[in-house]
């Protein structure tokens, strides 16, 4: 072989091995390159809640956590049917409104 293409045939071989070794992280002293450090997936939102009938227990949905709003209506509420835990000031309750001669 001519001796001009056995230099640039050993030049393109280093040069193959030294992207070859980038590729892979490893730096010319054989250690590995330090790399920035990986990006985390970003975190992925809550689906949306499904329509469905709530399942009310001590006024939160058990299927989607959706709190109760209350409507009072006579001490207990229209939407979840939960008793009132009157708070009392001067017969009347400060939650639902219903009122108690006894207070």
């Amino acid at each position: 072989m001519h001796k001009k293409t056995t230099r640039t045939l050993g030049v393109l071989t280093a040069l193959a091995m030294l992207l070859s070794a980038a590729a892979c992280g490893v730096q010319e002293g054989g250690g590995r390159a330090l790399s920035a450090p990986e990006a985390t997936a970003p975190e992925t939102p809550a689906p949306e809640p499904t329509e469905h009938i709530h399942d009310w227990q001590h006024g939160v949905c058990r299927s989607c956590g959706e709190r109760c709003g209350h409507v009072w209506e006579n001490g207990v509420c229209t939407i979840c049917e939960e008793n009132c835990e009157h708070v009392w000031e001067d017969g009347v309750c400060r939650s639902c409104g219903v009122s108690c001669t006894h207070h």
